[in-house]
């Protein structure tokens, strides 16, 4: 492959990914687990956090692993739905 076709193979990824990034912004994932809540958006930033003042460290500490887990699962499987939805799944190499 040549050299300017590669170059225009990025730049087409790149613009690909910012056009996803603004598509999946408004993605957002609430999960509970035993009192305890995690938010997070579509580019899997932490957006808050509530935890059950309730149980022990030791268990706090279980809970978020599991809520951190079941949060990002959970967006990625939005995040699919809503780039399927939109069209923007024909990403070279993935499709």
């Amino acid at each position: 492959m040549p050299l300017f076709s590669k170059l225009k193979t990025i730049k087409d990824l790149r613009s690909q990914a910012k056009e996803m990034q603004t598509i999946l912004k408004d993605v957002v994932v609430e999960v509970e687990h035993k009192g305890s809540k995690i938010t997070i958006d579509g580019n899997l930033n932490i957006q808050t956090v509530t935890l059950n003042q309730e149980r022990s460290v030791a268990d706090l500490q279980q809970d978020c692993k599991t809520l951190m887990n079941d949060a990002i699962k959970k967006a990625q499987r939005k995040m699919a739905e809503k780039l399927q939805a939109s069209g923007k799944m024909n990403i070279p190499g993935l499709s």
